[in-house]
């Protein structure tokens, strides 16, 4: 076999899932997620391992659907909200106000606090 013609099926192997737009078989590879986020391949396979990005495994790889890296980028700009199972919750700005006047912090700490809770 020469040498071009294994180059070409290796860069077919490398290159975009073989995969049509309208394709309900769509997937991308983790290199192809850490390209399209701009991270390293490790952050990838450390989301897909810790369960942070879903994604399905194919022999020894991985395989991550793109509606999956959509859901993933979504929840990552959501802001957090109250979950049952933590221990905390989260506060209005009112109850932060309330809760500097009875520790009775230094002014200079409320005002900078104050002007946190304004750009919010």
């Amino acid at each position: 076999m020469s040498t071009a013609r294994t180059n070409t099926k290796k860069e077919k192997r490398a290159g975009e899932t073989p995969a049509r737009d309208g394709d309900r078989w769509q997937y991308l590879t983790p290199e192809e997620v850490a390209d399209r986020l701009r991270v390293t391949r490790p952050t990838v396979y450390a989301w897909l391992k810790m369960g942070r990005l879903p994604g399905e495994r194919a022999g020894k790889g991985w395989r991550i659907r793109p509606e999956a890296v959509e859901a993933f980028l979504q929840q990552s700009t959501e802001p957090p909200t109250a979950d049952e199972d933590l221990p905390y919750r989260l506060y209005s700005r009112e109850e932060i106000l309330e809760f500097l006047k009875e520790d009775e912090l230094d002014p200079e700490t409320v005002k900078k606090i104050e002007a946190r809770l304004k750009v919010a």
